[in-house]
């Protein structure tokens, strides 16, 4: 179940309900801000996932929001519009490359190997 709340305008008459939008500064497209009244159907869903998770021998991950982009670039391609155009990508003052996230495949992967993961139960691991 998704509540849906009016946020920064009614596109009908084209008025603003957020005015933070005209200075400026609101969120951006694609980051959604998980609102009081939201969070709590989000923390229920999220709770009885992981109990169906939990009944079949699934363990959670949690994967960090960043990762090297090199990975990526590995993974999905160096010339693939998700590479080229729909990732954010920040230097570090040791001039090493990180992006956002784009997708969690290649951040499981990397976790599975660089922890050894595969040593456990293999067969089922969840995010």
């Amino acid at each position: 179940m998704r509540l849906t709340l009016k946020r920064r305008s009614d596109r009908r008459r084209g008025t603003f309900l957020n005015r933070s939008k005209a200075f400026g500064i609101y969120d951006h497209k694609g980051f959604k801000d998980i609102l009081p009244g939201e969070v709590e159907v989000w923390q229920r869903v999220e709770r009885r996932s992981r109990r169906v998770f939990r009944n079949f021998g699934f363990l959670e991950i949690k994967l960090p929001l960043m990762e090297m982009t090199e990975l990526f670039k590995r993974s999905i391609g160096e010339e693939t519009d998700i590479v080229s155009k729909e990732m954010y990508t920040f230097t570090d003052s040791k001039g090493r490359n990180f992006s956002l996230r784009p997708e969690a495949t290649a951040s499981l992967v990397r976790a599975y190997i660089q922890h050894r993961l595969y040593q456990d139960n293999p067969s089922k691991r969840s995010l």
